[in-house]
């Protein structure tokens, strides 16, 4: 469920801010595309950790995971796996989210498709 949410923030504002570079700053030749790129994967960076860290609290500890630890894999190590893997796939839905509006015109389509093809990757195992 955390992909659609993200998915339906990410596409819409990468969009628009698309749309406010190529009319205003392409023709003034402010920064590049590659910039304007960079900046947009920067900001999600930080808002993706944010959510990461906000999911792996409110399912991490209620769950009663933190609980279930051995000798070989103490809970501490669990616990830094869980998050990472938590951030990684929070960073690969904003990345993905992004890479799919870059091709098209419209949020709602781009959205759509990129929905669609996170469900076909789930179904076919990545």
């Amino acid at each position: 469920m955390l992909f659609s949410t993200v998915d339906q923030q990410v596409i819409p504002r990468l969009l628009d801010n698309r749309s406010r570079y190529e009319s205003r700053d392409s023709r003034s030749k402010s920064y590049s595309w590659t910039v304007f790129l960079s900046a947009n994967i920067l900001v999600e960076l930080f808002w993706q950790t944010v959510a990461a860290i906000l999911v792996f609290i409110v399912w991490y500890f209620p769950t009663g995971l933190w609980r279930n630890s051995d000798p070989d894999f103490t809970s501490s190590e669990r616990g830094a796996l869980s998050f990472v893997l938590i951030w990684l796939f929070c960073l690969w839905i904003s990345a993905f989210s992004q890479a799919i509006a870059a091709g098209m015109e419209q949020a709602e389509t781009a959205v759509q498709i990129a929905t669609l093809v996170f469900w076909l990757s789930l179904v076919f195992s990545g």
